[in-house]
């Protein structure tokens, strides 16, 4: 992976959060709206269905030192959406396409409108996207570091609590499953699981630890609420 081929998906990448940030929706969703008042305020900040994403919004926001809570988390979405476009070239090039054709693939992903919205409101799928991507680019390299693999892991369930369920789909795909489970695996569960405690004490909900983390699954929501449902 030259120096040069990795400037031009970067630069692509900056191109596109450049044009998004200048094309920003001036509206956002109702979720998108409680996490800005979440980044702004200091309050409810551990969500245990994307744990990191508003303190990581807030503290982009805090650093920047903007007076705007939504363009700190647009920030945030931009920063990942950069990287999603790494990753997703990466994944093309591991699939043994020529680097002018992972470049364009990459392009067209970044230009789809799902990516377009997502940049461009307060919403946690884009970050969790860009993890699971760079994971997936990360565990199918010919030489894989298995720390990177882990952390990709790791930041991919903190960012989007249902991303655990990938753990199946990678022990499957490997052909060193038991290795794969002591060395990527577990330390990235390990990681989420104290992550999620000191969430869960910093939230200061009153609830016991597994009521608060599955508090979605709780929800008397119809749609998608309750096993019952």
């Amino acid at each position: 992976m030259s120096r040069v081929r990795t400037f031009d998906i970067i630069f692509a990448g900056l191109a596109f959060a450049v044009l998004y940030f200048l094309l920003r929706s001036a509206g956002q969703t109702p979720d998108g709206l409680s996490y800005a008042l979440a980044t702004r305020t200091g309050v409810d900040l551990y969500h245990p269905h994307h744990l990191l994403y508003v303190p990581v919004t807030r503290f982009l926001y805090l650093l920047t030192g903007s007076r705007d809570a939504i363009v700190a988390g647009v920030l945030h979405n931009l920063i990942w959406m950069v990287a999603l476009g790494f990753g997703a070239w990466r994944v093309a090039l591991n699939l043994r396409w020529g680097h002018a054709a992972a470049l364009l693939a990459t392009c067209a992903l970044l230009a789809s409108r799902g990516v377009l919205f997502y940049s461009t409101h307060v919403e946690t799928y884009l970050p969790a996207l860009a993890c699971l991507t760079l994971l997936t680019a990360t565990w199918f390299k010919p030489q894989r570091s298995d720390l990177e693999a882990s952390a990709w892991l790791a930041l991919a369930v903190l960012y989007h609590q249902t991303n655990v369920l990938l753990v199946v789909p990678l022990l499957l795909t490997s052909d060193r499953r038991r290795v794969d489970f002591v060395r990527v695996v577990l330390p990235a569960g390990v990681a989420v699981l104290g992550l999620y405690v000191a969430g869960w004490k910093f939230a200061s909900s009153g609830m016991d630890f597994f009521s608060w983390l599955f508090t979605y699954a709780q929800a008397d929501v119809p749609a998608w609420g309750q096993m019952a449902h």
